[in-house]
């Protein structure tokens, strides 16, 4: 909820309940989280982090700036609150589903059963990939990775994705 918030020395223990409970709302209802990275006369410093919530709702990094600074200036009018946001971004590794997985095969000239053994996987695990079943995260990730290094020998995969020309 918040980190650090043992950084906040002298601070009232009102306020910090304020923190907490205003904290554990954010973080039971949009799985916002605060980390206090620096305290000083004159001003905190804070990050707001937005992990991936049950309702895919999301705010942008301005937002989370707003809701920081007016959570933190309400308890500190006289500092100046300086605040970096990392709102959630969705993982690369979610395009994969089976009509993906479909399409790598075709486009790579593979079978399912060239795929299990590529990637030691499980044949009917791999097969019920293919039949719309839900994919395990790690299961995504093992796939978009084994096929963005098919396409890129040698190149780092993230690299190749954002086009450094590899």
């Amino acid at each position: 909820m918040i980190k650090n918030l043992n950084l906040l020395k002298c601070t009232s223990t009102e306020v910090l309940d304020h923190l907490f409970v205003a904290a554990y709302e954010l973080k039971t209802a949009q799985n916002v989280f605060f980390k206090i990275t620096e305290v000083s006369n004159n001003g905190i410093k804070v990050e707001i982090h937005q992990d991936k919530n049950k309702k895919n709702e999301y705010h942008t990094a301005e937002k989370l700036i707003a809701i920081c600074t007016a959570l933190f200036k309400k308890n500190f009018s006289a500092k100046e609150i300086n605040v970096t946001a990392f709102p959630f971004d969705e993982p690369m590794v979610n395009i994969v589903d089976a009509k993906w997985l479909e399409e790598q095969l075709l486009a790579n000239k593979m079978s399912i059963r060239k795929l299990a053994d590529d990637t030691g996987v499980n044949y009917t695990m791999l097969s019920d990939c293919f039949k719309d079943k839900k994919i395990p995260q790690t299961m995504k990730a093992l796939f978009f990775y084994y096929f963005n290094c098919i396409k890129h020998p040698g190149c780092c995969v993230k690299d190749s994705i954002k086009g450094s020309g590899c």
